[in-house]
């Protein structure tokens, strides 16, 4: 996997004189299901530098990896019943040192034994979510969709919604994006008929002092591909969405006022009742160390019973000290806190059900 090309959105890249090179993305969302609280998956660089995927338990215990070796692997997704964990790899890329990105699509038991390809991709496919009753995988991939535009959105150009069975049969292409346009990160609701995706647009002013850059909105569609609808406002330029386990809500994450992926909102599904649950203050004060400040907030999903949202978090301390990490907080927005120490660089977290360790 190649993670300087894996990140779906670079909203920022700072380099700062205190030596820190901060990389703030907006990502991918993992699916939510109901149930009982159990054990979550994230992303972890390994001693080496590579992207493996991981298991604990939600205050970071009973930690295990479960993926090794060269090749990269995140964006971590629970099957329904918690035993099986979807991801994605660019383990099967026959040459990972040159410019094309080969990247599939594998699940794997809830130990990281018995792992399966699902899809057999000549480009990418990724960030995999399971379906309610576990029957198939929804993912986005840019098979069969060549880039024409001089300036494609910075999610990988040609991207659409895709579904499969997990073990590789009826693929069947959701969604297509017009021009200009590229479709990413696939969510199932709860009940199973409608998919959400974050769609990015190229060309727009941001809402950041009048940068311009691509613009990014929640939208929902059904599983035919029919019904397609915008749940928030372009100037929001979502990223990481995730409905609450009984679908009246949607969770993400939003860089529409700071610069670099700064806060989590809710919405309901119908697009009605926004809601800023924490907000950070980005990345401000660049080119001055005395100034400079980074807290930002990602990657955001909600506990199987609804009750808490679990995310990622940027922060520089008045020290120098850079955190990041897990944070958690209550559905309302109250209780923030940091999961662990806030310096195991967890990303893309999954909340399941499978049982505590």
């Amino acid at each position: 996997m190649h993670m300087s090309r894996r990140t779906t959105r670079t909203a920022a890249l700072v380099a700062v004189t205190t030596g820190i090179l901060l990389a703030t993305t907006l990502a991918p969302a993992e699916a939510t299901h109901p149930g009982s609280n159990g054990r979550i998956a994230f992303l972890r660089w390994d001693g080496n530098g590579i992207a493996q995927v991981f298991t604990a338990n939600p205050d970071l215990t009973a930690e295990q990896q479960l993926t090794f070796g060269e090749a990269g692997s995140g964006w971590p997704a629970w099957s329904p019943d918690g035993t099986r964990i979807a991801f994605d790899s660019d383990r099967a890329d026959p040459d990972r040192s040159d410019d094309v990105l080969v990247n599939d699509v594998f699940t794997m038991r809830a130990d990281g034994t018995d792992v399966r390809k699902v899809t057999d991709s000549a480009g990418f496919s990724g960030d995999p979510a399971y379906s309610p009753d576990g029957s198939l995988i929804a993912f986005d991939a840019d098979r069969g969709v060549p880039s024409t535009d001089p300036e494609p959105p910075s999610a990988l150009p040609g991207l659409s919604v895709w579904v499969i069975r997990p073990d590789g049969t009826g693929l069947r292409r959701i969604t297509t994006p017009p021009a200009g346009r590229t479709d990413t990160e696939p969510r199932f609701s709860p009940d199973g008929t409608r998919l959400l995706f974050t769609r990015f647009r190229t060309g727009h002013t941001l809402r950041n002092g009048g940068l311009q850059g691509d613009q990014s909105a929640i939208f929902t569609v059904r599983l035919d591909g029919t019904g397609v609808q915008r749940v928030t406002a372009w100037g929001y330029n979502t990223g990481q969405g995730d409905w609450s386990p009984d679908g009246t809500k949607i969770a993400f994450e939003t860089a529409c006022c700071r610069l670099a992926a700064a806060g989590i909102y809710t919405v309901r599904a119908n697009g009605s009742g926004l809601k800023a649950v924490v907000n950070g203050h980005g990345v401000t004060g660049i080119g001055n160390e005395q100034a400079l400040q980074v807290d930002g907030y990602y990657d955001p999903i909600w506990s199987p019973d609804g009750a808490h949202l679990l995310a990622g978090r940027e922060f520089l301390e008045d020290d120098g000290t850079f955190r990041e990490g897990l944070v958690m907080v209550n559905a309302d927005g109250s209780d923030l806190h940091w999961v662990a120490d806030g310096l195991g660089a967890e990303h893309q977290p999954d909340w399941g059900t499978a049982p505590l360790q």
